[in-house]
């Protein structure tokens, strides 16, 4: 969602406060830059250069009110746009043809009320667990690993889900069970969707990825010709 702000309001920087899929003493802060993307390392160095130099003394402060009122700090709530530019990706017709039902596990993140908009949207059925907003994230890493998603694996398994999806505090990781209660890891998932793009969606082209990304892929690029 910042990454989508930051690319549509065409603003030079983004922030997160996140511990992302770390326990939450772990929180800090994610830096997005122009057009929505993840700020490189030489980015993050200036940046810590620069807070190495500040002397926290001389550092001034502000209510969040009196900024506001001021103009210094303006509100936005790109939620719906956001949104609707998901929408506009998915053949929502299909899914809703599809009648699936939805196990989901936020794992007490933020990624909640996205998803399920975009899911009760399409008319799933979703069934949530870990539903409620938990700083600490039940005390436990908000990571989706295997190991993680067992109780979301018994869940689908046993009322009959035809996928299980999970992301971590600041969703922007994903697990998935099947509709077999198996966990499907990442690079899985990634072969599936390349396959589903050249299958079902006729895209063309090559595909590219880094050294630590399965070579299935290049199995499924090379039957494509």
């Amino acid at each position: 969602l910042i990454m989508y702000t930051v690319k549509q309001m065409g603003l030079p920087y983004g922030l997160a406060v996140t511990a992302s899929h770390n326990p939450a003493i772990y929180n800090g802060i994610k830096i997005f830059t122009a057009g929505g993307q993840d700020a490189n390392q030489g980015i993050t160095e200036r940046i810590e250069e620069a807070c190495a130099k500040l002397d926290p003394g001389e550092i001034k402060s502000i209510p969040y009110a009196q900024a506001r009122a001021s103009g210094l700090i303006r509100e936005g709530y790109p939620f719906n746009a956001y949104i609707d530019s998901v929408l506009q990706m998915v053949d929502v017709e299909q899914i809703k043809r599809a009648g699936l039902r939805i196990a989901v596990d936020p794992m007490y993140g933020v990624g909640l009320g996205s998803l399920r908009t975009v899911l009760l949207t399409c008319r799933c059925d979703v069934d949530v667990l870990h539903e409620q907003h938990d700083t600490l994230f039940g005390g436990r890493m908000p990571a989706p690993s295997a190991d993680a998603l067992r109780l979301l694996s018994n869940y689908v398994i046993e009322n009959r889900c035809n996928i299980g999806i999970a992301m971590d505090g600041d969703a922007d990781r994903l697990g998935v069970i099947d509709e077999h209660g198996q966990y499907l890891p990442a690079n899985t998932l990634l072969v599936l969707l390349y396959y589903y793009f050249l299958q079902y969606r006729n895209l063309q082209g090559p595909c590219v990825r880094n050294n630590s990304t399965t070579h299935l892929l290049d199995r499924v690029a090379q039957s494509f010709g």
